[in-house]
């Protein structure tokens, strides 16, 4: 009886005793300590084979498998064939006076009657069928023992192999679900990567639109600031033009008055010239 963790037999030694999970699989005690997990005021352990927890302050604490012990005592203790038929032998044709073994069953009555040690040859036979039952009673337990412990390995066996398809179904699950997830991933990432191209688009289409309202509002204020400087001008040059006629008209006009003035004086004086001639005349 091997345990499954480190493969090394069972024993009655404190490090190799068999200790009971609360899902009925044992393991030796050595490899409870490696799987006792402590997280404060109580720990537990992990089955290897079916994963589920049982909890416990400490490895000490766990049932230990008795009947397994058992059946490990009595595989070490147990007697071999030849040992009990030599055993059985002895106990058959011995005599219990003289110590005198290796009689025949003839030679076995005769020595009882000869040296007159007043055995109960009825008592003696009883006493060998007891024997005789005694044997077949062990043989028996033997036997089942045997096919006990033989039983316990098939199932044994038969869980560490449903234990290993069960680990590979769980690894070929994870492996597959990892895949789906990292395919998941990778789509998630692609999508989220196309997003970002997308966005990068269209703020790359708004901020142009944005620059080529910008321009083409620049443009109208620049128009718009052009026509009225133009206006501006064209009223400044009109208003100077209005103003230059003006000037040009009071002169023209002061001209004529002084002109006026002068042909007055020159007349005048003509007049003057003329008067005083007359009188002298």
């Amino acid at each position: 009886m091997d345990c499954n963790i480190c493969y090394e037999p069972f024993g009655p030694s404190a490090a190799k005793t068999p200790r009971v999970l609360d899902c009925g699989h044992s393991f030796c005690h050595t490899c409870l300590s490696s799987l006792f997990i402590d997280n404060g005021y109580n720990g537990f352990i992990e089955c290897p084979n079916d994963r589920q927890q049982s909890a416990c302050r400490s490895v000490n604490t766990l049932k230990k498998n008795f009947a397994l012990l058992e059946m490990i005592e009595n595989s070490q203790t147990a007697p071999s064939s030849s040992s009990q038929n030599i055993s059985f032998l002895k106990a058959l044709w011995r005599c219990e006076i003289c110590a005198l073994t290796k009689l025949s069953p003839s030679s076995y009555e005769s020595h009882m009657n000869g040296k007159r040690h007043h055995i109960n040859v009825k008592k003696r036979e009883k006493q060998i069928r007891r024997l005789l039952q005694a044997v077949e009673t062990q043989q028996r337990l033997e036997t089942e023992n045997q096919r006990r412990l033989e039983s316990q390995q098939r199932l044994e066996t038969q869980q560490r192999l449903e234990t290993q398809q069960r680990l590979e179904t769980e690894r070929r699950k994870n492996e597959r679900r990892q895949e789906r997830q990292q395919r998941l991933e990778t789509e998630r990432r692609k999508r989220a990567w196309l997003e970002c191209l997308k966005a990068d688009r269209q703020l790359n289409q708004w901020r142009l639109t944005q620059e080529r309202l910008e321009t083409e509002q620049r443009l109208e204020t620049e128009q718009k600031e052009a026509q009225q400087r133009l206006i501006t001008q064209q009223r400044l040059e009109t208003q100077q033009r209005l103003a230059t006629q003006q000037r040009l008209e009071t002169e023209r006009q002061k001209n004529q008055r002084e002109r006026r003035l002068v042909t007055c004086l020159i007349f005048g004086v003509c007049f003057l010239v003329f008067v005083v001639k007359s009188k002298n005349h």
